[in-house]
């Protein structure tokens, strides 16, 4: 039986008199990679807040290595060796990948100190987790997943005993999945746990070594992949695929408020249209997380428009800022 790492015991937290943590008791093992799967808004959003020290839980206790810890700031879970990799990672946009890894390490005793050498453990730290990053290059150059693979390797330069990856699969196609997956196995190889927490991805079911179920704040049931189905994880979050045959279109015949035509932009490569009726909702998805953010940067000024036509009330608008947006 392999050695428990991390264990909570009976954590909760309240928002505005809303219970978001129910009791909650977790468990994590050495070497292990726990996936905590949740519909959203079931209170596992506030998990990697409360493990970084953002948030603080109303009651309950945090033990690890059964010795009882407080984490009131993210230097302090740190210390305890507890990393956290947000959806979107806290690196330092001016510095190269190395410098980034290895920052505040013995390498670098002042920003600059002993950069030849860090580059140099760098470039032999991808060669033997297999990645594919250029450690001289600019972390601003990096995609979301290449970024979310540094948090990862730094965390382990850093000493890492537990990481927390807070809703990171949602950015990645299948291909980048596989490659976090054989990363976190070579972590594992090194004597690191991992607490995956996901809405929900097929991928987690085949590939983490147990699957924790949460709903409304409570623990639904911790099993091993054996043991688990998509079914049974439809049964415990209440979550059931059922999408009606003939949906109302209420709105069609009303004439549109907001519409997009053709829009391409410096972040956003592929054109794209749709317009929003009165009293809709239009919802967005299948596309990757960088795609979608791209539309919305778009949409907001952030984003300069190259190609095609964002109309409101039928003038055509030319956003220039998220300002000029919002005055919009």
């Amino acid at each position: 039986m392999p050695n428990q790492i991390l264990r909570t015991y009976k954590l909760t937290k309240k928002i505005n008199d809303c219970v978001i943590l129910d009791n909650l008791c977790i468990d994590l093992f050495e070497n292990e990679i726990l996936s905590l799967i949740a519909p959203y808004h079931s209170g596992e959003e506030i998990l990697p807040m409360i493990f970084s020290g953002c948030a603080k839980a109303d009651s309950g206790k945090i033990f690890f290595f059964e010795k009882e810890i407080k984490i009131t700031s993210r230097k302090s879970a740190q210390e305890n060796k507890i990393f956290t990799i947000d959806k979107n990672p806290c690196l330092v946009t001016g510095l190269s990948v190395a410098e980034n890894i290895c920052i505040a390490s013995n390498l670098t005793r002042g920003l600059f100190y002993k950069k030849e050498q860090a580059a140099s453990y760098v470039c032999g730290l991808f060669a033997e987790f297999k990645l594919n990053i250029d450690p001289f290059d600019s972390v601003k150059n990096l995609s979301v997943f290449e970024k979310h693979m540094i948090g990862f390797i730094s965390a382990y330069v850093h000493g890492a005993k537990v990481i927390f990856a807070d809703h990171i699969f949602s950015f990645y196609n299948k291909e980048e999945s596989e490659l976090l997956f054989s990363l976190l196995y070579r972590l594992k190889e090194k004597g690191i746990s991992i607490i995956l927490i996901e809405s929900y991805h097929p991928m987690l079911i085949h590939k983490s070594d147990r699957i924790m179920i949460m709903k409304n704040g409570k623990n639904m049931g911790s099993f091993y992949k054996e043991e688990i189905s998509e079914k049974l994880i439809q049964g415990l979050t209440g979550k059931e695929d059922s999408i009606p045959d003939n949906f109302p279109l209420r709105h069609q015949n009303t004439a549109p408020i907001f519409q997009a035509d053709q829009i391409t932009s410096t972040l956003l490569k592929t054109p794209v249209s749709f317009c929003a009726r009165q009293g809709e909702i239009i919802g967005f998805s299948g596309a990757k997380y960088c795609e979608l953010s791209s539309l919305i940067s778009t949409l907001t000024g952030q984003s300069r428009l190259l190609t095609g036509k964002i109309i409101l009330h039928q003038k055509s608008l030319k956003l220039k800022s998220i300002h000029h947006a919002l005055k919009e």
